[in-house]
């Protein structure tokens, strides 16, 4: 197979009528994939439901046959009262040669289908394609089979989104380039018109025929343009080239040894990282779990997180890193911590928090007392007996109520050398359960999936990463983990780890809602509001129109195909 291939991605141009199924315009997209085979890509792809009719496949078919190109369409179909989206890959000789049922859907954001069981890569003559659809993306469990597969590239037939905004999908597609250290190319809509902005000012009222019987139809200017923004994607996230926010085709030169030579090109721990399976640490993500908000629970803690500088730059010590430490050396330390601990209800720090081999029963009596004082919980991060890397959770009387071993000790780069846990449970307060990831277990997708699905409202991850791109890689991560598993994602770093590592809260949508400064110790103070961890608002498609909901987690977990997940299982 050859290494450098070229992708074209489509942002097909559709019409502005609130609709699940988009008003595509065939000529206009049927024009664009033509004239995209000038630039002799060897695929095109195009977005979920580009073809309505047999009349637009078969001229996609012979486009492929005359340019010889692959073209990747997708289509609604239905038979025997049965209807299902499919993804169907055309090959250079104009012949369907592969599909893909898709597999997940969201009520209200999917019509009524049945869902496909399958999920396999595609062997084209250059490399190993996996194909996803709409809503898919929501799923991590489907991208990561796709990757254990052998997947190259992933095929991403984008939707029409309820609201026009297309925030939290471009945050999961980036995630899945990254996650599963593929190339990514996304296929989009844009509207027929130009626009600066992708707001409609002539907006869609109640007067409408297409919404006259919908409540809540959305605010004064509607739901916006179609977002366009067809796009091939690198494997660190990065957006190689893009249509914009416009009609359009885009074509990028792509070198598919950076993924078949993956050791070649690791910089830092940026790169796929087989996730430990054989150990049964995952086994849950098999399950089923229904979400429900636990009564009486409280929804604003506060928040302190410790940002300091890296091991010994804030000890008093010299060796690195040094053995069993005593009080005085982390004095420094614990000046911080007592400061943080004020008027909060949640102090944490970062990974390796105390630094050293060791830590001694005199610093975790300090850390007990701070937590009694200043009636806090206290999350922290040490070395212990056997070279573990344990998180210790101190409730507001300073009791040790929860400790969490680090499951992924990146054993390959270790060879298996570093202990590594075999554990993934939340802890209760009382805002409800809550759960700690540390470092790699970032790499580690099924972690913070299990978290979430244990009822997790509040994830803490404790990190001391490197590598001179980790920053842009963890901020994909942890958007990508709070969109996904609808939960706040609080991130503990270390400010000279690597010098533009920042600490960070982030919300169920995958917005930062606060960071701390660049290269600069500090205490950052947020407080959350976790009834949008079950009430977040979202749109869904409603009775022709769009309407506002607020129960995205219930609709999102709801959507998984557990039985699906057993290749990503010991089992």
């Amino acid at each position: 197979m050859k290494s450098k291939v070229r992708l074209c991605a489509v942002a097909a141009p559709a019409y502005e009528k609130i609709s699940l199924i988009p008003e595509v315009d065939t000529v206009g997209m049927l024009n664009l994939v033509e004239e995209a085979c000038t630039t002799k890509p060897d695929l095109i792809l195009l977005p979920q439901y580009s073809a309505d009719n047999m009349d637009t496949v078969l001229k996609l078919r012979e486009l492929a046959r005359q340019n010889k190109v692959y073209i990747v369409y997708n289509m609604q179909k239905t038979k025997d009262s049965e209807t299902w989206n499919e993804t169907i890959v055309i090959d250079r000789q104009g012949e369907e040669v592969f599909s893909y049922v898709k597999t997940h859907c969201i009520d209200g954001y999917d019509p009524d289908i049945k869902p496909g069981d399958r999920i396999e890569v595609a062997e084209l003559d250059f490399a190993k394609v996996a194909l996803a659809a709409g809503s898919d993306i929501y799923f991590p469990e489907l991208f990561e089979i796709y990757s254990v597969k052998g997947a190259e590239i992933l095929l991403y037939c984008a939707a029409v989104e309820p609201l026009r905004d297309d925030t939290q999908v471009t945050s999961l597609i980036k995630a899945r380039s990254v996650e599963d250290y593929m190339f990514t190319v996304s296929a989009t809509y844009a509207s027929t018109v130009k626009k600066y902005m992708t707001n409609c000012y002539e907006h869609f009222s109640k007067t409408d025929k297409n919404t006259e019987d919908v409540d809540l139809t959305l605010n004064t200017y509607g739901v916006g343009r179609h977002t366009g923004n067809a796009a091939v994607y690198g494997l660190r996230g990065e957006i190689i080239a893009s249509t914009g926010r416009e009609k359009g085709y885009v074509t990028a030169v792509v070198d598919l040894d950076k993924k078949r030579n993956i050791k070649e090109y690791i910089n830092g721990p940026c790169s796929i990282v087989r996730h430990q399976n054989e150990r049964g640490v995952f086994d849950e993500i098999v399950k089923d779990f229904e979400y429900k908000k636990e009564p009486g629970k409280l929804d604003n803690p506060r928040i302190s997180i410790v940002h300091l500088s890296h091991g010994n730059t804030i000890l008093r010590v010299l060796e690195n890193p040094p053995g069993e430490l005593d009080l005085e050396s982390y004095k420094p330390v614990f000046e911080k911590v007592e400061r943080a601990a004020k008027n909060t209800d949640f102090v944490v720090l970062s990974e390796l928090a105390v630094w050293g081999h060791k830590i001694s029963g005199q610093i975790m009596d300090r850390f007990s007392q701070i937590a009694r004082d200043n009636n806090c919980y206290i999350i922290h991060n040490a070395t212990t007996d056997g070279n573990k890397c344990i998180s210790f959770v101190l409730n507001r009387q300073g009791e040790c109520i929860f400790e969490y071993e680090k499951v992924n000790m990146l054993n390959f780069m270790y060879e298996h050398t570093m202990p590594a846990g075999d554990k993934i449970e939340v802890f209760d307060t009382e805002y409800g359960k809550m759960g700690i990831m540390v470092c790699a277990d970032l790499r580690c997708q099924e972690i913070p999936r299990i978290l979430g699905l244990k009822g997790a409202r509040v994830v803490f991850a404790q990190n001391q990463a490197w590598g001179f791109d980790s920053v842009a890689i963890n901020d994909i991560h942890f958007k990508a983990f709070a969109i996904e598993n609808c939960y706040y994602l609080v991130h503990s770093n270390f400010a000279t780890s690597q010098v533009s590592h920042r600490s960070m809260v982030i919300d169920p949508a995958g917005y930062i809602i606060c960071a701390t400064d660049y290269d600069t110790e500090q205490i950052l103070r947020c407080e959350l509001d976790l009834s949008l961890v079950e009430n977040k608002k979202h749109y869904i498609f409603e009775k022709g129109g769009v309407v506002r909901a607020e129960d995205f987690k219930k609709r999102l977990f709801d959507g998984r195909r557990p039985k699906l997940y057993t290749m990503l299982t010991s089992g």
